[in-house]
């Protein structure tokens, strides 16, 4: 069976009558072929699960052109606009595609580098559109996930899939590119400009080699793996709905992933005898892996790494990493950067590593970040779904009736979590009836939260979100820029708010209705909050 984040379909909307031009753009020529064989040639270069390309004004001339490089679906009712010729694309995919990306067959630069950025997003999120922004204007190509199919055939008249995007609102994933939208053939004139753009070498789809080497340039190389690099990992961010710190002394936690941030690793090949190097473009750093010190982390995860998969010497390759998960606020950071190295390691190797394996390997360099961690942070990002976790039992996977929305609003104060912990610790040896306690109380909190997920009891979530605060504070890992953050979102209509991860800073998450995300998102932001973000939690499938 093939992975369910590989079944990504392709469909080229090409049905139009080309009214304005007067004559059929697909068939224009291009080059020594035509306008749609260009495009499909820098299509084919995804290896999509499925590519489909809709007919319509000029079908029996198109599809001769398409002949042997993807399916055909002929909509016979072109004339009523683009909603139909979206219809006859999906009707023709393939039944178990997960996700398709749209194309247009009048738009030279199909920009499969951003296609390649769109899965990606779409991977790690399962959002219910991604798409670009080309320095802040909305562009093509845009990903669909099949949650959206009903959606889109339900549209009427001379519209496209775009329309969706304000409907879904949070629910769409954004990749912003650095560079200008794709541009349309349209007149005559239109033409004329992109042909001779492009024999001059200067448009973005010169070739698939050519745009990929720009694109990587000005992307930062966060791309996965298809079509250019040895290898490519990705890891979300994580936050602890229920159970901090006592999850360290045994007791269960809930946590869930953050699909909206994400680390990425790329692995590219690099010239014999250069030896290994780490970039990380992020903070600035590059590195030779042999002259890195011994307890640097990204040094160990990439040593511990090719120790597991029999890799002796190192080989000459680039690992870039970058991450949008922000550091030290009790997201993950450190486990999600180290989850994505070993993936692209293990691909670049032509190895498989189990979710197991990754986890393992990411825990090793946990106990540097950490101290004296409890597991929970690279369980979670290695497994990328909800869990509930006992400190040295296997992970179980929770049961989410139903999805909800959080809030995640950083305070700006770097709160390592190795520092947290230890000072819990020091507390908690010298008082440990006391500190049992609290756990203990903790623990029941997380016991509630569970079955309350489970039945779908949201109404419960935001109750036991504030005891559970309250015994946070009682360990004394609250701080006065959180309990304002958290009082802010309580002002502007959350269900429940408290502390994540370590605290002393960091971050809050905030229980909200889709409804009030953004407006909520705000109220924090206009409270002192540094930034925010808002994810869905409990409605995606097992990456």
């Amino acid at each position: 069976m093939i992975e369910n984040h590989r079944r990504v379909a392709g469909i080229v909307l090409a049905a139009g009558g080309s009214t304005r031009f007067g004559r059929p753009k697909p068939l224009l020529p291009w080059g020594e072929q035509t306008l749609l064989a260009h495009i499909l040639d820098q299509i084919e270069s995804l290896g999509l699960y499925d590519l489909v390309v809709v007919t319509g004004a000029a079908g029996d001339a198109v599809a001769q052109v398409v002949a042997g490089r993807a399916r055909i679906a002929h909509n016979p009712e072109w004339k009523q606009g683009r909603s139909a010729s979206l219809r006859a694309g999906l009707q023709a995919l393939r039944p178990d595609a997960a996700a398709a990306l749209f194309f247009l067959a009048d738009q030279p630069e199909a920009h499969p580098e951003v296609a390649q950025q769109l899965i990606a997003r779409w991977w790690i999120t399962r959002a219910r559109a991604v798409a670009p922004r080309y320095r802040g204007q909305r562009g093509t190509p845009v990903l669909f996930d099949r949650s959206a199919f009903a959606d889109l055939a339900a549209l009427e008249g001379d519209v496209g899939g775009c329309v969706l995007l304000a409907r879904y609102g949070v629910e769409v994933a954004w990749v912003d590119v650095p560079c200008p939208p794709p541009s349309d053939v349209d007149t005559p004139e239109d033409y004329h400009r992109c042909l001779a753009e492009w024999s001059l070498g200067k448009n973005r789809s010169m070739s698939a080699r050519e745009g990929s080497t720009m694109m990587r340039h000005a992307l930062g190389d966060d791309m996965p793996r298809e079509a250019q690099h040895l290898g490519m990992g990705a890891a979300p961010g994580k936050v602890i709905l229920f159970g901090e710190h006592a999850v360290v002394y045994g007791r269960p936690a809930i946590a869930v992933p953050v699909a909206c941030v994400q680390a990425t690793a790329i692995v590219d090949a690099a010239p014999d005898g250069q030896g290994f190097t780490i970039e990380a473009p992020d903070v600035g750093q590059s590195w030779v892996l042999d002259e890195a010190p011994v307890d640097d982390p990204l040094a160990l995860i990439v040593r511990a790494t090719l120790d597991a998969l029999g890799i002796a010497s190192a080989p000459s390759w680039t690992l870039t990493i970058r991450s949008t998960v922000p550091i030290a606020a009790g997201m993950g950071s450190g486990a999600a950067v180290s989850a994505a190295i070993v993936r692209a390691l293990a691909q670049a190797a032509g190895r498989a590593v189990s979710v197991e394996q990754v986890s393992a390997l990411a825990y090793q360099v946990e106990r540097i970040h950490h101290g004296t961690p409890s597991g929970i942070d690279n369980t979670v990002v290695s497994y990328a779904r909800p869990v509930y976790f006992i400190k040295g039992q296997p992970p179980q996977p929770l049961q989410v009736a139903r999805p909800f929305w959080l809030v995640i609003a950083d305070t700006g104060v770097r709160s390592p979590t190795r520092v947290a912990v230890g000072e819990v610790r020091r507390a908690w040896e010298a008082d440990r009836p006391r500190y049992e306690a609290i756990f203990d109380e903790i623990a029941a909190v997380v016991e509630e939260a569970r079955a309350a997920l489970a039945a779908g009891a949201h109404a419960q979530l935001g109750s036991l979100m504030a005891r559970n605060h309250a015994l946070l504070q009682a360990l004394g890992v609250s701080s006065p820029e959180l309990e304002r953050l958290i009082d802010a979102a309580q002002r502007a209509g959350a269900q429940g708010a408290k502390l994540v991860g370590a605290g002393r800073g960091g971050n809050l998450i905030a229980l909200v209705s889709a409804e009030r995300a953004s407006a909520i998102a705000d109220a924090l932001r206009e409270a002192g909050a540094a930034r925010t973000f808002v994810t869905k939690v409990g409605d995606t499938e097992d990456l």
